[in-house]
């Protein structure tokens, strides 16, 4: 009796690269939301409440990243979804709530 493994590799290889193109996607969606807030806080007027100081530049910045990564957690803008399908090749669910074309 012969066992054949080959397609059990390449089932959990196939997911293990689903899995970090998953986090890749997400990963993307975090730096695109934490570039919307860091360049909208840019053009804002400089001073209020925190000042121009380094730590307050710190400060916003870090903010600015954690708020990134938790609103990219989840459904988040989408972004991280569209781009691994996209690059996944995998359709869109028939529940899917976002767009598929354009």
């Amino acid at each position: 009796m012969q066992i054949d493994t080959s397609m059990a590799a390449k089932e959990i290889s196939s997911s293990v690269e689903s899995a970090k193109l998953r986090k890749a996607c997400g990963d993307f969606e975090s730096l695109f939301i934490y570039t919307l807030l860091k360049n909208g806080r840019d053009s804002m007027p400089k001073g209020g409440m925190l000042g121009n100081s380094n730590e307050s530049k710190i400060f916003t910045s870090m903010l600015d990243q954690t708020l990134a990564e938790q609103s990219s957690k989840g459904v988040g803008l989408g972004i991280g979804e569209m781009l691994y399908r996209q690059l996944g090749a995998q359709p869109a669910s028939k529940g899917s709530n976002l767009e598929t074309t354009f």
